[in-house]
């Protein structure tokens, strides 16, 4: 069964963060700030809340990346990447890797 709202998430979440760098970078710095290599579920949504709350932004509190946070079951932080493991739904699971550099 397709599930057409679903289809493409990595590449609306890629399409995100290269239209609103400057907002990404502020969660993903805020996440490397912690100091953590790995971060789990709460963790990485409790961070983001904290992240909204003081950005003000609710280009993030609305955008793609609000869904990886959702979706998000842990996240790895290795200099110079951030990756993320997302359980989309029931069985299905997508990996994600985020340049922290240049944020491709």
């Amino acid at each position: 069964m397709k599930h057409p709202k679903n289809s493409d998430p990595i590449g609306r979440i890629r399409n995100f963060i290269a239209e609103h760098p400057d907002e990404t970078r502020i969660f993903l710095d805020s996440l490397c700030s912690r100091g953590q290599p790995l971060l789990l579920r709460t963790e990485i949504q409790e961070i983001f809340a904290e992240t909204i709350e003081l950005s003000e932004s609710q280009v993030l509190a609305t955008g793609p990346l609000k869904n990886m946070v959702r979706w998000s079951q842990e996240a790895a932080i290795q200099q110079p990447w951030a990756y993320f493991a997302l359980r989309i739904r029931t069985a299905r699971w997508e990996h994600i890797r985020i340049d922290l550099g240049n944020l491709t």
